[in-house]
């Protein structure tokens, strides 16, 4: 007999509220799980404590196994995602990964756990934290790295933009995935807009054909829509996404086999594959094939536009697993895999099916299908995936209704971009003018700030599709989406009068910059034929020279513009600018202009300032802070090197880009006494940690003058040099260095 919920026995009831709240409980920790990962590969150096993973963990695995205790020991679900754990675990024995236990904790949290709620939990955190980041990025809050490889390439907050273009992939799947009620064709527009983000922002290959693809998949599931009976092609397709990853993940190896040959053929595809090819046959001959993996290190080109001195990195998904975690490994994977798919696919859930061969094809030629931040369906295989019925076909009328809605929306959004320059512009002042921007312990007010306005927009769009729907069916809307439009308006003008009252504080904080750079300015406004920008505090520039453009662009995104002058901050340099020939003039003491606009550039070099096609600010070394990375003392003379057993070998780890250099050294020899040639010291010039030098001179007593003083002059050449130390290696007596400082000569 079956009982309704009202009249269920009370053991019954109880042990379905210790379900929903186990089920509730698994979700919200595998949200601060997504969160965790996620914070990991943008630019908020954000840090958590030294035991949360671990903590995490334990949580987790405590609410996994009371959701078995309570699903019991009859169905097959519970045991086969104990046979999936082991052999996680027996991976995790060899390799000692943790993501492998959260694997396999997860893998057992989600049993019986509706697909689409695992879904909503990944996109309200990582889609909203994606979102949040980028909008971080643009308005300065946090580093947004600017690549230069046969182009721009940007990463708007993430460490990488293969990564940014990954990331944005299996959201955007996500939510095709789960969000059912989405027209087609807003989910069409959608798709196009992120083949644009690849195609023009992060230049990613993989991810552009990906984006393709996807876009195909949509328009052949619109056309698919209006189909009520199968045919011989919806069939075929069923068993390509079948068996997807098995055939991606074979193609994968044969070509790393067909390389192994040497043929000019192979050589060609791994040209055309971004040298994967050889780096993963490189992987296979260091580490052979065994069924649990063996453990190794990757080295890639995240977080930093110099790139690593021994670059590692397996970047293919089937190749990484089966190294790393093993043969067996690979199977199950594969196993699970195919399983979820044939399950969507008999249950009617045609979108999911499409999305996980998407992502086996995309896991071909990158590393991320291991990785739950991203792929949050690799622990979905024993999810519930209720069976559902044949969708009915929409009326004429049903179809126009939710495309006229959908319209509404989007006309008010597009709308709403227009003032988007003007909000962001506003944001990077409030940014700058607090103190919160590079990330680390500012991260905090920036995150949050980006999630309000993130929310309060999404709040908005949606609470305008529900009003504007029961309008186009000629009914009263309902009082809570008219409710949460009002709050958010509300949240708008607050934000925006607290926002003024921050910029009117910077106002009167900056007028002594704004009055240095003056001159500068009102000559590039007179002169420039193209736009003019600030990224320094641009709303007090801006209400002081109302010239000055507003821009969502940040920085270096600025040099993708032709006929730009901005005004920047004089350090650091920002090499984007001279990669689209961008001149630099620097018009104050912390402050500089570039612009690849000619009128611009005469009129600043008219005007008495130096216009150069290189970075030429001078940079002082802090010795204060390198006596204390090299364990000397400090006193009135400077930075004391007292013997041979002391130098200044450490930092101060500085970024060089490409040109000419001069590295001064400002000597002090107390004591003159002796001969001419007895050598004093040695200067070096090394990069990535003292693995490299690219210059060495002997510094001898007759160098100095009477007065004990020498300012000795290192001229090099560097090449994206990482990490450049300038070191003072003392003989045996006593020599302070009293000034250190570096400037680029040349381009």
């Amino acid at each position: 007999m079956r009982y309704s919920p009202k009249w269920m026995p009370l053991s019954q009831k109880v042990r379905a509220g210790f379900e929903a709240a186990g089920e509730r409980l698994f979700l919200f920790l595998t949200a601060m799980y997504l969160f965790y990962c996620f914070s990991g590969i943008t630019t908020f150096g954000l840090t958590f404590p030294a035991e949360f993973e671990a903590t995490l963990l334990w949580f987790m695995t405590v609410v996994a196994l009371a959701r078995l205790v309570l699903i019991g020991p009859r169905r097959r679900e519970p045991w086969l995602g104990l046979a999936l754990a082991a052999v996680c675990y027996l991976s995790h024995r060899t390799g000692s990964y943790r993501h492998l236990y959260y694997l396999a904790v997860m893998t057992l949290g989600f049993i019986g756990i509706d697909y689409r709620k695992i879904l909503w939990t990944y996109l309200a955190t990582v889609g909203s934290l994606l979102l949040a980041t980028v909008l971080a990025a643009l308005a300065g809050g946090i580093a947004n790295i600017v690549y230069y490889r046969d182009g721009f390439r940007s990463s708007l907050g993430i460490c990488y933009p293969t990564d940014l273009s990954a990331i944005s992939l299996f959201a955007l799947l996500a939510l095709w995935a789960a969000w059912k009620k989405v027209p087609t064709p807003v989910m069409l527009a959608i798709s196009l807009g992120y083949v644009a983000l690849t195609a023009f922002v992060t230049r990613s290959r993989n991810s552009l054909v990906c984006g393709a693809l996807l876009a195909l998949l949509i328009l052949a599931y619109w056309i698919g829509e209006r189909q009520t009976s199968k045919g011989c092609l919806t069939r075929l397709v069923d068993w390509l996404l079948t068996l997807a990853l098995p055939i991606c993940a074979g193609a994968i190896i044969l070509l790393v086999f067909v390389y192994s040959k040497n043929t000019p053929l192979a050589e060609k595809l791994n040209a055309l594959l971004s040298d994967r090819l050889r780096l993963s046959l490189q992987a296979y001959r260091d580490h052979g094939l065994t069924a649990f993996g063996t453990p190794f290190d990757m080295m890639g080109n995240g977080y930093s536009v110099f790139p690593p001195s021994d670059y590692y990195f397996v970047d293919s998904s089937y190749m990484l697993i089966l190294l790393r975690h093993g043969w067996v490994m690979l199977l199950e994977l594969g196993a699970a895999w195919v399983y979820l798919t044939r399950r969507a696919i008999a249950n009617g859930h045609r979108r999911l099916a499409m999305a996980l061969g998407l992502i086996a094809f995309h896991s071909m030629l990158e590393h991320h299908f291991m990785e739950i931040g991203y792929n949050i369906l690799l622990a979905m295989p024993l999810a519930s995936i209720a069976t559902q019925p044949e969708p009915k076909p929409l009326q004429r009328g049903q179809y126009t209704k939710r495309y006229i809605a959908s319209g509404i929306v989007l006309a008010l959004l597009c709308a709403l971009m227009i003032f988007l320059p003007g909000f962001v512009t506003r944001l990077r002042t409030v940014f700058e003018a607090k103190g919160w921007h590079n990330g680390g312990q500012n991260a905090a007010p920036v995150l949050l700030i980006a999630l309000c306005a993130v929310w309060t927009a999404i709040a908005l769009s949606r609470s305008l599709y529900r009003i504007a729907d029961r309008l186009v069916e000629r009914r009263r809307p309902q009082l809570v989406p008219v409710l949460a439009l009002g709050v958010c308006l509300c949240l708008g003008v607050g934000g925006w009068l607290w926002s003024g009252g921050v910029v009117a504080q910077a106002q009167r904080d900056y007028a002594p910059n704004v009055k240095e750079d003056a001159a500068a300015l009102e000559c590039v406004l007179y002169s420039a034929k193209g736009g003019v920008y600030s990224d320094v505090a641009p709303d007090v520039y801006r209400r002081q020279y109302p010239g000055i453009r507003p821009t969502i662009l940040p920085t270096e995104e600025l040099a993708r513009l032709d006929g730009a002058t901005v005004l920047a901050m004089a350090a650091p340099e920002y090499n984007a600018f001279f990669q689209n020939d961008f001149r630099f003039a620097q018009i104050s003491g912390i402050h500089g202009i570039y612009t690849n606009d000619p009128d611009a550039a005469e009129a600043l070099a008219a005007a008495g300032f130096s216009v150069t096609d290189y970075y030429s600010t001078k940079v002082s070394v802090d010795l204060g802070c390198e006596a204390a990375l090299n364990g000397l003392t400090v006193d009135e003379h400077g930075v004391l090197l007292d013997g041979p057993l002391q130098s200044l070998n450490q930092g101060p780890y500085m970024d060089l880009f490409a040109g000419e250099y001069e590295v001064r050294f400002d000597l002090f020899l107390p004591e003159r006494a002796g001969e001419d040639a007895d050598k004093v010291c040695t200067l070096r010039v090394n990069t990535y940690w003292g693995e490299n030098t690219l210059e060495v001179q002997p510094v001898y007593r007759g160098d100095f003058d009477a007065d004990g003083r020498l300012t000795a002059t290192l001229r090099f050449s560097a090449g994206y040099a990482r990490a450049t130390e300038f070191a003072v290696v003392a003989e045996d007596e006593p020599l302070y260095i009293s000034g250190l400082t570096v400037q680029k000569v040349g381009k």
